[in-house]
């Protein structure tokens, strides 16, 4: 977050959302699709990550992070100002 506004870095590893980048799908369709949650990387498990998404943020005083895993974007919309 910085200024009050919250940008998304990363999008979800699910199959709906590589869907969505391929063009197969639009934001607004995938939302009710049936195979919204099923993800396509995960951690903890016992097989080995094949690809790690990795990125350097310029980073600003006062800037704030929020980390979570996959889930929790259905509670926030695109357009959410925090001031």
């Amino acid at each position: 977050m910085r200024k009050n506004q919250l940008e998304q870095l990363t999008s979800d590893h699910t199959f709906v959302q590589e869907m969505i980048e391929e063009g197969e799908l639009t934001p607004e369709s995938a939302a009710n699709h049936p195979l919204r949650n099923m993800l396509t990387r995960v951690l903890g498990t016992r097989e080995p990550l094949e690809k790690v998404d990795t990125d350097i943020v310029d980073a600003a005083p006062g800037d704030r992070f929020l980390l979570f895993p996959d889930g929790p974007h259905n509670m926030m919309s695109a357009e959410r100002n925090f001031s």
